[in-house]
Protein backbone atom coordinates (compact mmCIF):
# COMPACT_ATOMS: atom_id res chain seq x y z
CA UNK A 1 0.00 0.00 0.00
CA UNK A 2 2.63 2.53 0.69
CA UNK A 3 4.17 1.48 -2.13
CA UNK A 4 1.12 2.81 -4.27
CA UNK A 5 0.96 5.92 -2.14
CA UNK A 6 -1.62 4.68 0.17
CA UNK A 7 -2.13 5.28 3.75
CA UNK A 8 -3.29 1.92 5.81
CA UNK A 9 -6.18 2.73 7.89
CA UNK A 10 -6.53 1.38 10.89
CA UNK A 11 -8.59 -1.70 10.23
CA UNK A 12 -5.38 -2.28 8.13
CA UNK A 13 -3.15 -2.67 10.71
CA UNK A 14 -5.67 -4.75 13.03
CA UNK A 15 -5.96 -7.07 10.33
CA UNK A 16 -1.98 -7.19 10.17
CA UNK A 17 -1.65 -7.58 13.62
CA UNK A 18 -4.03 -10.82 13.75
CA UNK A 19 -2.06 -12.31 11.15
CA UNK A 20 1.28 -11.79 12.61
CA UNK A 21 0.14 -12.78 15.59
CA UNK A 22 -1.29 -16.22 14.79
CA UNK A 23 1.89 -16.82 13.01
CA UNK A 24 3.81 -16.12 16.43
CA UNK A 25 5.81 -13.35 14.54
CA UNK A 26 5.84 -11.55 17.21
CA UNK A 27 8.61 -9.12 16.66
CA UNK A 28 7.02 -8.07 13.66
CA UNK A 29 3.84 -7.07 15.89
CA UNK A 30 5.92 -4.98 17.54
CA UNK A 31 7.05 -3.40 14.26
CA UNK A 32 3.52 -2.73 13.21
CA UNK A 33 2.00 -1.47 16.38
CA UNK A 34 5.15 1.23 16.79
CA UNK A 35 4.11 2.19 12.84
CA UNK A 36 0.46 2.58 13.77
CA UNK A 37 1.22 5.12 16.55
CA UNK A 38 3.74 7.08 14.48
CA UNK A 39 0.96 7.45 12.06
CA UNK A 40 -0.86 9.32 14.69
CA UNK A 41 -3.82 6.62 14.65
CA UNK A 42 -5.06 5.46 17.96
CA UNK A 43 -5.59 2.14 18.78
CA UNK A 44 -9.22 0.74 19.35
CA UNK A 45 -10.68 -2.86 21.20
CA UNK A 46 -9.86 -4.86 17.89
CA UNK A 47 -5.78 -3.46 18.08
CA UNK A 48 -5.53 -4.12 22.09
CA UNK A 49 -7.65 -7.95 21.59
CA UNK A 50 -4.95 -8.56 18.55
CA UNK A 51 -1.55 -7.33 20.86
CA UNK A 52 -3.01 -9.41 23.73
CA UNK A 53 -3.88 -12.92 21.31
CA UNK A 54 -0.17 -12.48 20.01
CA UNK A 55 1.64 -11.49 23.51
CA UNK A 56 -0.34 -14.04 24.73
CA UNK A 57 0.24 -16.78 22.97
CA UNK A 58 4.22 -16.05 22.06
CA UNK A 59 4.27 -15.62 26.03
CA UNK A 60 5.42 -12.15 26.14
CA UNK A 61 4.18 -11.61 30.04
CA UNK A 62 5.76 -8.19 30.56
CA UNK A 63 4.32 -7.04 27.34
CA UNK A 64 0.80 -8.63 27.61
CA UNK A 65 0.07 -6.83 30.99
CA UNK A 66 1.37 -3.33 29.17
CA UNK A 67 -1.30 -3.92 27.00
CA UNK A 68 -3.97 -5.16 29.63
CA UNK A 69 -3.22 -2.22 31.78
CA UNK A 70 -3.23 0.41 28.92
CA UNK A 71 -6.81 -0.94 27.57
CA UNK A 72 -8.41 -1.00 31.10
CA UNK A 73 -7.18 2.47 31.92
CA UNK A 74 -8.65 3.50 28.73
CA UNK A 75 -11.84 2.00 29.96
CA UNK A 76 -12.08 -1.09 27.80
CA UNK A 77 -13.34 -4.13 28.54
CA UNK A 78 -11.64 -7.49 27.87
CA UNK A 79 -14.33 -10.41 26.79
CA UNK A 80 -13.75 -14.45 28.11
CA UNK A 81 -11.59 -15.33 25.48
CA UNK A 82 -8.67 -12.14 26.13
CA UNK A 83 -8.95 -13.07 30.16
CA UNK A 84 -8.55 -16.85 29.33
CA UNK A 85 -5.65 -15.71 27.25
CA UNK A 86 -3.88 -13.68 29.85
CA UNK A 87 -4.55 -16.31 32.81
CA UNK A 88 -3.16 -19.00 29.95
CA UNK A 89 0.11 -17.48 29.75
CA UNK A 90 0.75 -16.24 33.37
CA UNK A 91 0.30 -20.00 34.27
CA UNK A 92 2.59 -20.96 31.72
CA UNK A 93 4.99 -18.26 32.93
CA UNK A 94 4.62 -17.98 36.79
CA UNK A 95 3.13 -14.52 36.66
CA UNK A 96 0.71 -15.52 39.69
CA UNK A 97 0.22 -11.75 41.15
CA UNK A 98 -0.35 -10.57 37.94
CA UNK A 99 -2.94 -13.64 37.35
CA UNK A 100 -4.87 -12.85 40.65
CA UNK A 101 -4.78 -9.48 39.76
CA UNK A 102 -6.61 -10.68 36.26
CA UNK A 103 -9.30 -13.19 38.02
CA UNK A 104 -10.46 -10.46 40.39
CA UNK A 105 -10.91 -7.76 37.75
CA UNK A 106 -12.80 -10.56 35.46
CA UNK A 107 -15.37 -11.17 38.30
CA UNK A 108 -16.18 -7.66 38.65
CA UNK A 109 -16.51 -7.22 34.70
CA UNK A 110 -20.06 -7.40 33.99
CA UNK A 111 -19.37 -8.54 30.56
CA UNK A 112 -17.84 -11.88 31.20
CA UNK A 113 -17.40 -14.25 34.23
CA UNK A 114 -14.70 -17.31 34.84
CA UNK A 115 -15.15 -20.23 32.89
CA UNK A 116 -13.71 -23.76 33.30
CA UNK A 117 -10.74 -22.24 31.34
CA UNK A 118 -10.21 -19.69 34.16
CA UNK A 119 -10.72 -22.00 36.89
CA UNK A 120 -8.20 -24.78 34.90
CA UNK A 121 -5.28 -21.68 34.29
CA UNK A 122 -5.94 -20.61 38.33
CA UNK A 123 -5.23 -23.87 39.50
CA UNK A 124 -2.77 -24.93 37.77
CA UNK A 125 -0.74 -21.64 39.02
CA UNK A 126 -1.16 -22.07 42.20
CA UNK A 127 -0.75 -25.86 42.29
CA UNK A 128 2.87 -25.20 40.54
CA UNK A 129 3.88 -22.16 43.25
CA UNK A 130 2.34 -25.04 45.65
CA UNK A 131 0.00 -22.96 46.93
CA UNK A 132 -2.51 -25.64 48.28
CA UNK A 133 -5.24 -23.68 50.10
CA UNK A 134 -5.40 -21.33 47.12
CA UNK A 135 -5.82 -24.31 44.63
CA UNK A 136 -7.87 -25.92 46.76
CA UNK A 137 -10.21 -22.96 46.66
CA UNK A 138 -9.93 -22.11 43.15
CA UNK A 139 -11.41 -25.98 42.82
CA UNK A 140 -14.17 -25.35 45.14
CA UNK A 141 -15.32 -22.60 43.17
CA UNK A 142 -14.89 -24.51 40.32
CA UNK A 143 -17.28 -27.11 40.99
CA UNK A 144 -19.75 -24.40 42.53
CA UNK A 145 -19.87 -22.37 39.78
CA UNK A 146 -21.14 -25.22 37.43
CA UNK A 147 -17.94 -26.85 36.28
CA UNK A 148 -16.35 -29.86 36.63
CA UNK A 149 -12.67 -30.38 36.95
CA UNK A 150 -11.29 -32.75 33.98
CA UNK A 151 -8.36 -34.38 34.09
CA UNK A 152 -6.01 -32.13 33.31
CA UNK A 153 -7.20 -29.83 36.83
CA UNK A 154 -6.93 -32.60 38.67
CA UNK A 155 -3.39 -33.84 37.54
CA UNK A 156 -2.24 -30.16 38.35
CA UNK A 157 -4.44 -30.90 41.75
CA UNK A 158 -2.17 -33.97 42.18
CA UNK A 159 1.65 -32.78 41.61
CA UNK A 160 0.51 -29.92 44.11
CA UNK A 161 -0.12 -32.57 47.09
CA UNK A 162 2.61 -34.68 46.22
CA UNK A 163 5.51 -31.57 46.34
CA UNK A 164 3.23 -30.81 49.80
CA UNK A 165 3.75 -34.38 50.90
CA UNK A 166 0.13 -34.80 51.32
CA UNK A 167 -0.12 -38.05 49.87
CA UNK A 168 -3.69 -38.67 51.53
CA UNK A 169 -4.90 -36.09 49.22
CA UNK A 170 -3.26 -37.54 46.17
CA UNK A 171 -5.12 -40.78 46.98
CA UNK A 172 -8.28 -39.05 47.61
CA UNK A 173 -8.07 -36.91 44.43
CA UNK A 174 -7.23 -39.96 42.79
CA UNK A 175 -10.13 -41.63 43.62
CA UNK A 176 -12.15 -39.06 43.08
CA UNK A 177 -10.95 -39.23 39.05
CA UNK A 178 -12.34 -42.99 38.96
CA UNK A 179 -15.62 -41.77 40.69
CA UNK A 180 -16.21 -39.36 37.27
CA UNK A 181 -15.18 -41.98 34.93
CA UNK A 182 -12.40 -40.62 33.83
CA UNK A 183 -10.06 -43.13 32.40
CA UNK A 184 -6.67 -42.45 33.44
CA UNK A 185 -3.98 -41.59 30.86
CA UNK A 186 -0.16 -41.70 30.34
CA UNK A 187 0.25 -38.29 31.45
CA UNK A 188 -2.11 -39.00 34.52
CA UNK A 189 0.26 -42.68 35.01
CA UNK A 190 3.76 -40.78 35.11
CA UNK A 191 2.11 -37.84 37.62
CA UNK A 192 1.40 -40.44 40.46
CA UNK A 193 4.84 -42.75 39.47
CA UNK A 194 6.80 -39.10 40.08
CA UNK A 195 4.39 -38.36 43.07
CA UNK A 196 5.13 -42.12 44.31
CA UNK A 197 9.46 -41.39 43.89
CA UNK A 198 8.74 -38.11 46.17
CA UNK A 199 7.40 -39.78 48.91
CA UNK A 200 8.54 -41.65 52.14
CA UNK A 201 8.39 -45.51 51.75
CA UNK A 202 6.54 -45.61 55.13
CA UNK A 203 3.64 -43.52 53.58
CA UNK A 204 3.25 -45.99 50.86
CA UNK A 205 2.57 -48.73 53.09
Amino acid sequence: MKALGLKPNLVCYNTLLDAMGRTKRTWQVKSIYQQLLSSGLTPGWATYASLIRAYGKARYGDDAIIVYKEMTAKGMNLNNVLYNTLLSMCADIGFVDEAVELLDDMKSCTDCKPDSWTYSSMLTIFSCCVKVVEAEAVLKEMVESGFQPNIYVLISLIQCYGKADRTDDVVTTFDRIIELGITPDKRMCGCLLNVMTQTPREELG
